[in-house]
């Protein structure tokens, strides 16, 4: 929902996916659509060093969920 509805108003959705996944690393919150946001932001050529948070981040939270 996010990510159409800045497609709509043509907001830069690059720069708005990678400042709503700062966000998230830094809150420990997450939106419901947050893989979409990801996918995106990969899409269109993701910075390197907020890419690897991202994935660090889930490895981190899945490893946790299975112990």
């Amino acid at each position: 929902m996010i990510s159409e509805s800045s497609r709509s108003f043509e907001v830069d959705c690059y720069e708005l996916s990678e400042k709503i996944l700062v966000q998230m690393l830094f809150s420990g919150a997450f939106v419901g659509e947050r893989l979409d946001i990801f996918r995106y932001y990969v899409s269109q050529g993701a910075g390197r060093e907020i890419e690897e948070a991202v994935l660090t981040r889930a490895l981190m939270i899945t490893s946790a969920e299975k112990n």
